[in-house]
């Protein structure tokens, strides 16, 4: 099976992204799909790139948000002759075998499966959307797309990712699509990516940028909406929503910049707008 890699970049470490594409150099094709908001931010990602070799740069010409450069990504790796994706962060640093592994998983499993590899916290915490799984090829519910490996048939029956999404849950509902038509979710248990989560906690609930409260409060609100959503992860989503309203301001740095972009998120949800995040009131698009 070729497989190409898809790393989708945004001001990156660069320590941490020559470390991805060595790794991943003996393994498979590598395409960077960067959303470098400014030249000089594309400048210092192409020239990690040249310097590689054997590694495809893409330049998005901005910040178009993970579900485009997703797609741009992929289609590329479509026209090298690709058979199967290899979707990474920036930030995710692969197993030796990543490839190797997810390949003998997905063969195993058939021709209707999406395998993704096991996320690894810094401190070795599991930190993929299924806990304590049972076996070593565990069904999930939801998606991570970083380590995920997806045919190129099975993509192209799903369709492309939510680029209205521009970031969170972009992933979860693509793989929702996926199961809606009858694929098969799995974790591979016999690999792993070393994978970072949120900026820090507080009270053990981990948070991020403050910006991200805006998208996750609108994409959540929005995937709510949605026929192929699971309805106990709406339930459950409804809770964390109003607990983490309570938790901003109680508890986190930036209390009123995080909860200014929540409230806008929700806004937003209502209004039914997309794309990336904009200052200015906005109507519907």
């Amino acid at each position: 099976m070729k497989v190409a890699a898809v790393i989708v970049t945004y001001r990156p470490t660069l320590t941490v992204l020559r470390e991805i594409m060595r790794i991943l150099s003996n393994q498979c094709d590598i395409i960077v799909a960067d959303n470098a908001a400014t030249p000089d931010e594309a400048h210092l990602v192409a020239a990690q790139v040249g310097n590689a070799g054997h590694v495809t740069y893409l330049s998005m010409q901005g910040n178009l948000g993970i579900g485009a450069a997703q797609n741009a990504g992929i289609a590329a790796a479509w026209a090298r002759g690709a058979e199967a994706v290899l979707l990474l962060d920036d930030d995710s640093i692969p197993a030796a075998d990543l490839v190797e592994c997810l390949v003998r998983c997905a063969r195993t499993l058939g021709p209707q499966a999406v395998v993704s590899a096991n996320a690894i916290a810094p401190d070795g915490k599991e930190i993929s959307n299924i806990r304590n799984a049972v076996g070593a090829l565990p069904h999930c519910r939801d998606m991570m797309s970083s380590g995920a490996l997806i045919r190129r048939s099975i993509f192209e029956r799903v369709g492309r990712f939510d680029e209205d999404l521009f970031i969170d849950g972009v992933d979860f509902d693509w793989g929702w699509r996926a199961r809606q038509l009858g694929f098969d979710l799995r974790l591979c248990r016999s690999t792993a990516i070393r994978h970072r989560l949120g900026d820090g906690s507080v009270a053990g609930v981990r948070y991020p940028s403050p910006i991200r409260h805006y998208f996750q409060y609108r994409n959540v609100l929005r995937l709510m909406l949605r026929p192929h959503t699971p309805s106990d992860w709406r339930i459950a989503q409804s809770f964390k929503l109003a607990a983490k309203l309570a938790l901003i301001p109680l508890l986190m740095p930036q209390r009123m910049v995080r909860l200014r972009f929540a409230v806008s998120g929700i806004r937003d949800a209502l209004l039914g707008v997309g794309g990336p995040y904009v200052a200015t009131p906005r109507g519907k698009r």
